[in-house]
């Protein structure tokens, strides 16, 4: 009989992240650009918020102790969240003064204004059939992953905060070799030598090494939820989201087509939209409600 318990797989994944958060495996610009690592969480605040736009189309309605600039000043957006700016913190600025956002519904730091790059623009990467557009970088600002903050809200109290990510941080700090040895049953020492070898780069690699596919299996246990987001959160770390062999995010979105890298990236040919999806012309021949194929 195996010594290995099944069903233990989170275990694992935590154990994982610990490790890559430790030794820094992460891709650092990506956590800041395009996750909430960088928002910062007022603990003693009451959830506040609104609709904000999905992937379905519609919205949802959203309620949450993220700072947002709704928080700040009447008349602020829900929607826009607020990060610690080292940028504007190294320029002189004090108190709600180094705060920079990021807004949800346009997918834009304060005072950027990126457009997505022409196909043109991006590099024909010959041995996946596909092409990399370029590196999305800040313009000015330097949204900061640690630290501790002091805010004021705009019913003139004030705020200790925190990013994201410190709570990450602290959520993994048991998550020991060992203590997931005694879980799962896999040596400690395997362990960490199975995640440094999937989690570390070739030098120059400007991708991870393969994302996780686990499929229909990990769904079927009770904490299917928490289980799934750190599998996720371990791809999302190592940059294997969207990239060569990695994860595939959302896919129903517009897109440029063709000519151009929307938010679908430049892998995709399209040549209609239907409900703000996009199709080609043979999957409409097919009648299918949301068909995206790969050019």
């Amino acid at each position: 009989m195996s010594k290995y318990c099944p069903g233990t797989d989170h275990a694992l994944a935590l154990a994982w992240e610990k490790i890559i958060l430790n030794e820094k495996l992460y891709d650092e610009l990506y956590i800041k650009r395009w996750t909430n690592a960088p928002m910062l969480v007022v603990e003693d605040m009451e959830p506040s918020g609104g609709y904000l736009i999905d992937n379905s189309g519609g919205g949802i309605n959203v309620k949450t102790k993220l700072l947002k600039e709704s928080d700040l000043a009447d008349g602020g957006s829900y929607a826009r969240f607020m990060a610690y700016d080292q940028a504007k913190a190294a320029a002189g600025k004090t108190g709600n003064d180094t705060l920079s956002y990021l807004d949800a519904d346009t997918t834009q730091w304060e005072g950027e204004n990126k457009v997505p790059p022409t196909l043109g623009q991006c590099e024909y990467l010959e041995e996946y059939g596909g092409y990399w557009p370029p590196t999305s970088t800040f313009d000015s600002i330097g949204p900061a992953l640690t630290g501790s903050f002091q805010v004021t809200l705009k019913d003139g109290s004030a705020h200790t905060v925190r990013p994201v990510w410190t709570y990450l941080l602290d959520s993994v700090k048991e998550c020991t070799c060992e203590w997931t040895a005694n879980i799962t049953g896999v040596n400690a020492e395997l362990i960490r030598e199975a995640c440094l070898t999937w989690a570390t780069r070739p030098e120059g690699q400007r991708w991870g090494n393969g994302g996780i596919h686990f499929q229909l299996a990990t769904d079927q246990v009770g904490d299917v939820v928490q289980r799934t987001r750190t599998l996720l959160h371990l791809c999302h770390l190592t940059g294997n989201v969207d990239t060569p062999a990695g994860n595939r995010g959302p896919t129903r979105a517009p897109s440029l087509g063709a000519e151009g890298a929307g938010p679908l990236g430049p892998y995709w040919e399209v040549t209609d939209m239907t409900n703000g999806c996009p199709i080609t012309t043979s999957e409409r021949r097919r009648n299918a409600p949301c068909p995206i194929t790969r050019s």
